[in-house]
């Protein structure tokens, strides 16, 4: 794989090597949240070793207005940002690009936070998905985020990918991130949640493009939106699918539950996340094994757990 940062000036950053691409996820981390302790840290590190007067102020700015008066900080992190990325990389950054396996990928700015599924999901292969498992196959992404698998998912092969995404901001990045690489006709981004059956919930998100953006979830986060939920049964209404990549954080029960016709009819293979609850390393597999007694399921920790079940 080939990966560079595309920056304002026309400059480019080859990324070298892993060792390296964690290194720039973790300045990108530091340049874009200040709500994490290591990266506040960061960012006053690196605004006293650069004797940046203004970011200093900006940062003073955003904990004024958070602490005392409540108000939005989005301009102020977008400059503090701004001005953090100057320092690490020589320029503001403009998006990235990457050649996988003979293909050329791109993304703008907005994909720069989720430089990090770059690495899980193309790199180490977080959800075990091969051209074997997808080329000229139905799949379904549930939890589809700005899109990444669904991209690797097209690339391989897949006949049809079906992308569901609820929040509305991300959605609007995954449709982005199909047409800006040219998978329209594989990619059918759906704007809705998957569960057991029709029905509609509030999710809760920092903003959009949150991965970590959950219907269930005791974590607090400051954004929520009402969204639709359906169950892959009565939207494939009878459609193959032939491979099912779950993760919501801590939905995974219910939308097996919701595919159970789907599977039991099919045998789809089955890659989904195995850490958000508790009892989920117990349950999940016994509610596979509930479905279609003949699957075979191994725990992966390529990158976070996976149960891969075929």
């Amino acid at each position: 794989m080939e990966l560079t940062l595309l920056a304002k000036c026309g400059a480019r950053v080859e990324i070298k090597n892993n060792g390296h691409l964690h290194e720039v996820i973790s300045q990108l981390s530091a340049a874009g949240s200040i709500g994490n302790a290591n990266n506040l840290f960061s960012i006053i590190k690196i605004t006293l070793e650069n004797f940046d007067v203004h970011a200093m102020q900006r940062l003073l700015s955003i904990g004024l207005r958070k602490v005392f008066l409540r108000s939005d900080t989005g301009a102020q992190r977008i400059e503090l940002s701004a001005n953090i990325q100057r320092h690490l990389f020589g320029a503001e950054l403009e998006g990235f690009e990457m050649i996988f396996t003979g293909r050329r990928f791109s993304f703008g700015k907005s994909m720069l936070p989720h430089l990090f599924l770059v690495d899980e999901i193309f790199i180490r292969n977080q959800y075990d998905v091969s051209e074997k498992s997808v080329k000229g196959k139905v799949v379904i992404d549930a939890g589809a985020n700005v899109g990444f698998f669904s991209l690797l998912c097209a690339h391989l092969g897949a006949k049809r990918v079906y992308a569901f995404e609820p929040v509305a901001g991300t959605f609007e990045m995954l449709q982005k991130n199909i047409r800006e690489n040219g998978f329209e006709g594989v990619i059918v981004p759906v704007n809705m949640a998957l569960g057991t059956q029709n029905s509609s919930a509030y999710i809760r998100f920092v903003a959009p493009g949150d991965a970590g953006a959950a219907i269930y979830s005791d974590v607090q986060r400051p954004q929520k939106q009402e969204v639709s939920i359906s169950s892959i049964d009565i939207f494939l209404e009878g459609e193959q699918a032939d491979f099912i990549k779950i993760d919501t954080e801590g939905c995974e029960e219910d939308i097996l539950l919701g595919a159970k016709r789907t599977i039991a009819a099919h045998k789809p293979v089955l890659s989904f996340s195995a850490y958000h609850k508790p009892s989920d390393k117990v349950r999940l597999p016994k509610t596979v094994l509930g479905i279609r007694s003949d699957y075979q399921i191994r725990l992966n920790a390529f990158s976070e757990e996976v149960f891969y079940c075929h």
